[in-house]
């Protein structure tokens, strides 16, 4: 059963002070996001106010993630200690960031981190996967939050059933590969 959600006494505001306050928040981050779906959302909101006290707007708009990378960059030498915890909040602020602007939910895994799952179901985003990436190579490429968010964005347009359409036409074992993410027959395509 998910634990409650307990209110923090201090909430970080500058990426210094995340990083000052990482170890004292690190293993109730880790608990609540494995064990407790409905603070995904919430911890997304950290973001925000770590941006706006770094001077950077984080608000939620699709354009917001390509600052989100910039800022990661940016503060990727102070939170190396912390680079787990970190991804978890840019994680969720990503993912918080494509359902609501493209619709869909979080779907939970047990044995892997939370992901950011279309409307039609058929695309999940490894949204905090991809944050942890970005903060351990510190290199900006091809597969970056933007373009994993530009795939998002392709899948989410499309209705559940035109999905279902295309998938009926493949053979029911085949998963096909391209551009960084995988179609699989099963229904459901992964990338990060």
């Amino acid at each position: 059963m998910p634990k409650k959600n307990k209110k923090m006494k201090h909430t970080p505001t500058t990426i210094e002070d995340l990083v000052d306050r990482s170890w004292e928040l690190h293993d109730r981050i880790i608990t609540a996001i494995s064990e407790t779906p409905d603070i995904w959302p919430q911890l997304a909101e950290v973001m925000p106010r770590i941006g706006a006290g770094s001077g950077v707007n984080l608000d939620y708009s699709l354009d917001s993630i390509q600052v989100l990378e910039d800022l990661l960059l940016q503060a990727r030498p102070l939170l190396t200690p912390f680079r787990t915890m970190c991804a978890y909040i840019a994680g969720c602020y990503f993912g918080e960031t494509l359902i609501r602007n493209l619709g869909g939910s979080w779907e939970y895994r047990a044995e892997d981190w939370p992901y950011a799952q279309s409307g039609n179901g058929f695309f999940s985003a490894n949204v905090i996967g991809k944050c942890s990436r970005l903060l351990q190579t510190g290199e900006r490429d091809e597969e970056g939050l933007v373009a994993l968010a530009d795939v998002f964005k392709d899948f989410s347009r499309y209705s559940t059933e035109e999905m279902q359409a295309f998938m009926d036409k493949i053979h029911a074992d085949e998963t096909i590969h391209t551009d960084g993410y995988t179609v699989k027959s099963s229904g459901d395509a992964h990338a990060g």
